[in-house]
């Protein structure tokens, strides 16, 4: 996608309309027709592996766009951003090669949209950004928490007349920075009710998103507190941690395929702490807020079972993932485990063992086909039976609960 900055005549939107439309191979040729001074008035490109080439032509850029799934790479990236210093406009969604933004020779940045980037890790330079009066900013699952993101996003609600649109998970780090600074609640109040707060709860869907009012982030915020604060010590271990969160889940939150809920939330973190009641997301979005609580990391994985199909594609337009569950993957000594918390609950409840606690990738991938998780390499074993009935032990005792531990996680059919 080209566009102006304004039209200056038929002949020249004709030229624009003509590399919209072309669909064949790019290259120089297209632009052969255009004076410098035309080229000058292309100021939004949406940039492709095809267009990253024909860059050169285009001085005047102020607008970029990248949001299909023939992306460029981060070496790519990094020299469009050298080579476009008064952007004022970024959008980057889906881009799973870009793993690090430097925002900091931006300074004329108006508005920046960064969602669903898989590979997503850091972001610099947003504290010279000053003239920021939108972001938005979720469903990066691999991002490094960086307090000048909060920062920034603190910033921008007190002016007021901003949008600022955040990940749920960013909830907790946005109160802590409030409390840090001693900012008084009346204000912490203000603030919060001007940020928008969402997930990416599609399984089918990676556009897909639910968003969640001040009052309902309160709600869920205090809820996994209380959790946090009654259930899990300083001194229990991440696996200790992870048991506690697990077995609450499979004894408390209930399966649930009704399409009015779905639509109204039931894929995502409100519902599965709240309403006790969701689909497989929800038992991984409400994990996620739990575990984040309690330090540990994770991780929200797409993946396909029962034989559906697991791809990437583009239906009409919109960005589209064809698998058809979702599971959590959690850091634990700084190795990947993968447990799936929503069959798990539905064998617990209906009497059945439960098998897909904290396995490997290669024991889960015996049912589960992973998406995104190629480079991840099963260094450890999965959590056998006997280490499982501990655990199991361990948390029911905290939750206060009474439990058969009959689980021979060990054995993956």
């Amino acid at each position: 996608m080209i566009k102006m900055s304004f039209q200056n005549g038929k002949d020249i939107r004709a030229k624009i309309d003509s590399i919209n439309n072309y669909t064949g191979p790019y290259s120089g040729s297209r632009f052969e027709n255009f004076e410098e001074e035309e080229l000058d008035l292309i100021t939004e490109l949406r940039v492709t592996k095809e267009i990253y080439s024909l860059l050169p032509y285009f001085n005047n850029v102020r607008s970029i766009i990248m949001d299909g799934t023939d992306g460029i790479d981060q070496d790519q990236f990094a020299s469009l951003m050298v080579r476009y210093p008064d952007l004022e406009k970024l959008t980057i969604i889906g881009q799973n090669k870009i793993s690090y933004i430097d925002l900091s020779n931006h300074h004329n940045l108006e508005e920046l949209v960064v969602c669903s980037n898989e590979g997503l890790g850091m972001i610099s330079g947003f504290d010279k950004t000053n003239k920021l009066s939108k972001l938005k900013f979720y469903n990066n699952p691999h991002f490094n928490h960086n307090d000048t993101l909060v920062l920034s996003a603190l910033k921008m609600a007190k002016k007021g007349n901003t949008e600022v649109e955040l990940d749920v998970l960013l909830y907790p780090d946005v109160r802590k920075e409030m409390d840090e600074c001693e900012m008084n609640k009346s204000v912490q109040e203000v603030l919060l009710k001007r940020i928008k707060w969402t997930e990416n709860v599609g399984v089918y869907d990676i556009d897909a998103i639910v968003s969640y009012d001040a009052l309902q982030m309160k709600e869920i915020y205090d809820s996994a507190m209380e959790f946090i604060n009654k259930y899990i010590k300083d001194t229990d271990t991440d696996k200790e941690k992870f048991a506690i969160i697990y077995e609450w889940f499979t004894n408390n939150v209930n399966y649930t395929e009704d399409e009015k809920e779905i639509k109204n939330g039931c894929n995502g973190t409100y519902n599965s702490l709240i309403k006790k009641e969701c689909v497989c997301q929800g038992y991984t979005k409400g994990a996620q807020f739990l575990l984040k609580l309690a330090g540990l990391k994770s991780s929200d994985i797409s993946c396909k079972v029962n034989g559906n199909p697991n791809t990437i594609t583009s239906i009409n337009g919109r960005r589209v993932l064809l698998g058809n569950h979702s599971i959590i993957k959690v850091s634990i000594d700084g190795k990947a485990y993968y447990s799936d918390i929503t069959w798990d609950a539905h064998s617990k409840q209906n009497g059945y063992e439960r098998k897909y606690f904290l396995l490997n990738k290669d024991d889960i991938s015996k049912n589960h086909e992973l998406v995104g998780e190629d480079n991840v390499i099963a260094y450890m074993p999965s959590v056998d039976s006997k280490e499982f009935n501990e655990l199991m032990k361990f948390a029911n005792d905290r939750l206060g609960g009474k439990n058969n531990y009959i689980t021979p996680n060990d054995i993956v059919k």
